[in-house]
């Protein structure tokens, strides 16, 4: 399940652009599970995803994705995007 992810201050290595990342991980289905995961300071694995706005309005292009590991205890806030996330090449 994709997520937009903003993690505490002390967690970030450098100031980012944006104040979230955009984070898909895999093993959490539903956001109750993101939320006990939270609660427990679980260890959590998943992807980075770089991403560019499409030319249709409310669509991401996914145009990649980074290999991320971190504790839930890290995240500040969370929740599902409210864009439409594309695989670039695909069909939205």
């Amino acid at each position: 399940m994709i997520f937009q992810i903003w993690f505490q201050p002390h967690a970030q290595i450098t100031r980012p652009a944006v104040p979230f990342v955009l984070v898909d991980l895999p093993r959490i289905e539903t956001v109750s599970d993101l939320f006990v995961a939270m609660g427990e300071d679980s260890p959590l694995a998943g992807h980075r995803l770089q991403t560019r706005f499409g030319e249709e309005r409310g669509v991401r292009l996914i145009l990649g994705r980074e290999p991320l590991a971190f504790r839930a205890g890290a995240i500040e806030r969370a929740e599902r995007p409210t864009w439409t996330m594309v695989e670039e090449g695909a069909a939205a």
